[in-house]
């Protein structure tokens, strides 16, 4: 009798799996135990950026009204938002993707040794508006915020986490 070996064919499924980093996953969990924030009616279009503040590392503690509300644009949309990081300021322009149409130039007063920031751009109608300051501010422009902190680890997490979540 022969004996006749047939080839075997397996198959395997593959499980692949994306690598997350350690402070994707904290970002997470700290995010969505962040404890709720009450948002005045007047600042409910500060909600969706809340929103994202709580998805990562930041807690965010208070919403306020900005000085910057009524600079830029007819909607004088703006808040502040007040986290355990620091603080930070959003303007919403009208367009969802307004903020990439913006400009500034960054000038300092040798005299006073002031910060000047001059925007201009959608959301300025036509002229430029100046924000003179007496430190550094860091600016991050992204769909239609106009995002301002003086915190430079501020900015950097928020930045952070823009590119976390590719941009949306």
């Amino acid at each position: 009798m022969k004996l006749r070996i047939l080839p075997l064919i397996v198959i395997v499924p593959i499980l692949v799996v994306m690598a997350v980093p350690a402070e994707g996953v904290s970002c997470l969990v700290q995010g969505r135990n962040a404890p709720a924030v009450a948002i005045a009616p007047e600042l409910g279009h500060a909600a969706e950026f809340v929103e994202f503040l709580n998805r990562t590392t930041l807690r965010v503690q208070e919403v306020q009204q900005s000085h910057f509300t009524g600079m830029f644009g007819t909607r004088k949309l703006a808040a502040l938002i007040r986290t355990d990081k620091g603080i930070l300021e959003v303007v919403f322009l009208p367009g969802s993707s307004d903020a990439h149409k913006m400009t500034f130039t960054y000038q300092r007063d040798p005299s006073s040794n002031r910060h000047l920031y001059t925007f201009s751009g959608v959301g300025v109608e036509g002229k430029s508006e100046t924000v003179n300051a007496a430190y550094p501010i860091y600016i991050t422009l992204h769909r239609n915020w106009l995002i301002i902190t003086r915190n430079c680890e501020l900015d950097r997490t928020i930045k952070r986490a823009l590119l976390q979540t590719n941009g949306q």
